[in-house]
């Protein structure tokens, strides 16, 4: 089955979700126009696991900035404070965590945004250099780059129906520089 994908700007994207947008920090997200709970979970009720998740953890949610990253097991929210939620298509948290988000202390993500280098191309050759060294090949992933402020957020997910995982990766937008990683066999 063919999809059809549009870029929407962020604003309007996170206005559905009901969440502001403070100074454009992400230019544009792709979305799958074909994005039913047929496909998987929808991104407001993941947005709806996620907040609720927030919530138990004595955090609020509201007016908050967040990127939700479609996955082929469901979705990944991320919250400008670097706590993410992986929410399944069942509905269900399937892991939670807190990533770096590439700030140095006193500094602002808006300014941190407007002074970044390293594209999606070049993040993904970046992480895949460091994937190859561990999985020998990164041939049989598929890579999901999720943008943030100062920030891509890589995933590498194994095809439909097969067990195990990949490499999860946050890379610095300025100096190309990996944050964060995790291996998943």
């Amino acid at each position: 089955m063919r999809k059809h994908i549009a870029v929407v700007g962020i604003g309007a994207l996170l206005a559905l979700q009901g969440c502001s947008v403070k100074g454009d920090p992400l230019t544009s997200v792709e979305m799958s126009l074909a994005d039913s709970a047929s496909d998987g979970i929808s991104r407001e009720k993941a947005l709806e696991v996620a907040n609720r998740e927030m919530l138990t953890a004595g955090q609020v949610p509201a007016g908050r900035d967040i990127a939700n990253c479609k996955l082929s097991l469901g979705r990944l929210i991320i919250y400008d404070d670097g706590s993410e939620y992986f929410v399944g298509k069942g509905g269900q948290t399937l892991d939670s965590g807190k990533i770096p988000l590439g700030v140095r202390p006193g500094e602002m993500l808006t300014t941190v945004a407007s002074n970044t280098g390293i594209d999606k191309k070049a993040a993904i050759r970046i992480t895949d250099a460091d994937a190859e060294s561990v999985y020998s090949s990164v041939d049989r992933f598929k890579k999901t780059a999720c943008e943030l402020p100062a920030v891509w957020r890589i995933i590498y997910e194994l095809g439909d129906g097969a067990s195990g995982g990949g490499p999860d990766y946050v890379v610095d937008k300025r100096t190309g520089a990996i944050l964060y990683k995790k291996y998943s066999q």
